[in-house]
């Protein structure tokens, strides 16, 4: 390679290299982000809300005031007893996300505008003008705004919102329809299951006169519960109907030729629907508060069940069923014939 030696005068260079124009580097970066701050402004603000209007109720919300000084100054502390200090703590745990524009006039978190408390209301009614659910409405809100307890704000909106509460439809269920009341004593009973802190125990309530037969089990297998239930019916009779609700042991074969054996009918109610089998439902509560007091007083829990179920049996019922359901259990339920086993259920 030869290099060959130029005057310069003989080498004249072109002006626009000579003669640059001179830019500050950051204008184009400054003039992109303004461009996207405006962008984000005019697309995050609420359909019939200003950007205006945000900025002039931003400047008069005394906690984004003192976020906004707080972002300028990074001083998060010190701040008025007037200003909400959850939002204001929160704002400060995303202090990373933040930041103001429009003249510190308003605060962006991310792409979203804060919105001043004055405001948050009427962005929730926006976007339930075309009466969208509540996931629907808040969505549409979290796409321009952010602002504490949005949700919370959006049901409330909704739940007052009085066009939507005439034009849905609320799901109607069907009302509880009552059962026929048996005939006479321990012609129809239920039996549940109970825990205890060791174990469990197997209650037999008579339908018609409330009486309650309460019998401790190590087990609830099939092999456990028929000698309880042999030994209940040896003192009571066999029942015409027994109710149970379908789950172990009652929904064996074991169970299911029991049944047929001894002579009494087998009525499965729906599994795991407290309400069709009420009436030992709502006593098992009574057992366990009775139980749960034996314990917290430190007293026998066995004892204190008996006592509990002697005080029972002998109390008159308050509301009467029938003409002579006024008296207590114990004498309503003793005044019947026993039933034999093998008579037909």
């Amino acid at each position: 390679m030869t290099v060959i030696y130029r005057p310069g005068h003989d080498n004249p260079a072109d002006y626009l290299s000579r003669h640059p124009i001179h830019l500050p580097p950051s204008d184009r970066e400054q003039k992109v982000a303004e461009e996207y701050i405006n962008y984000i402004l005019s697309t995050s603000t609420p359909k019939a809300m200003t950007i205006e209007e945000v900025a002039m109720e931003t400047t008069k919300d005394k906690t984004l005031t003192a976020v906004i000084q707080a972002l300028l100054t990074n001083k998060w502390y010190g701040i008025d007893d007037d200003v909400d200090k959850a939002t204001f703590q929160t704002l400060h745990a995303n202090r990373a996300e933040l930041s103001q524009v429009h003249n510190d006039s308003i605060i962006l978190k991310g792409r979203w505008i804060v919105l001043p408390k004055t405001l948050q209301s009427r962005a929730a009614q926006i976007a339930h003008t075309g009466h969208q659910g509540i996931v629907k409405s808040t969505a549409l809100l979290r796409e321009k705004v952010w602002f504490k307890n949005m949700q919370a704000l959006v049901e409330e909106n909704i739940r007052n919102c009085h066009t939507c509460q005439i034009s849905t439809l609320k799901p109607a269920r069907e009302p509880l329809q009552m059962s026929p009341l048996p005939v006479a004593p321990w012609t129809e009973v239920s039996a549940d299951f109970g825990h205890l802190q060791n174990g469990k125990y197997l209650l037999v309530t008579d339908v018609y006169s409330r009486y309650v037969v309460v019998d401790i089990l190590d087990s609830i297998s099939t092999t456990s519960v028929i000698p309880r239930l042999d030994k209940i019916f040896a003192e009571f009779g066999v029942p015409v109907s027994l109710k149970t609700d379908n789950g172990p042991p009652f929904n064996s074969s074991d169970f299911k030729d029991y049944a047929s054996i001894t002579g009494f009918k087998h009525r499965k109610i729906t599994p795991l629907w407290p309400q069709a089998n009420a009436e030992t439902e709502r006593f098992m509560r009574t057992v366990k508060k009775s139980i749960k007091a034996a314990l917290i007083k430190g007293r026998s829990w066995r004892q204190e069940l008996f006592k509990f179920l002697l005080d029972y049996q002998t109390t008159p019922h308050c509301i009467p069923i029938w003409p002579d359901h006024k008296k207590p259990p114990a004498t309503l339920d003793h005044t019947h014939s026993w039933r034999p086993q093998h008579q037909g259920a």
